[in-house]
């Protein structure tokens, strides 16, 4: 079956943000902060065997990686809070548009 045009005067879906939606990712966003946060390398400092390449490689990547999940973490909670303050402000400004149209309804 072939899709359905729509005429230029059609209306067509409403446009918005699905605010529950935005506020799941925000909240998912953190909760993995939270857990990117709680990795622990300093067990890769503990790795102890005397002449392995390997070892001394796991002891040598701790810092950096808890630098960089720390990096990671940090970017991760800033962007839920970036994103709750776009769906609390993209809400107001909606209903304000949507009064202002609502005024404009008897003329």
């Amino acid at each position: 079956m072939a899709p359905r045009t729509r005429g230029p005067f059609e209306l067509f879906d409403t446009f918005g943000v699905h605010q529950p939606e935005i506020t799941s990712i925000a909240n998912a966003w953190f909760t993995q902060s939270i857990a990117i946060h709680a990795l622990d390398f300093d067990p890769f400092t503990k790795a102890l065997a005397p002449g392995s390449a390997v070892a001394q490689a796991l002891c040598s990547a701790a810092q950096p990686a808890a630098r960089a999940t720390g990096s990671i973490a940090d970017r991760l909670a800033q962007m839920s809070r970036v994103l709750r303050t776009f769906n609390s402000e993209s809400a107001d400004t909606d209903n304000t548009a949507a009064a202002a149209f609502d005024e404009m309804r008897h003329r």
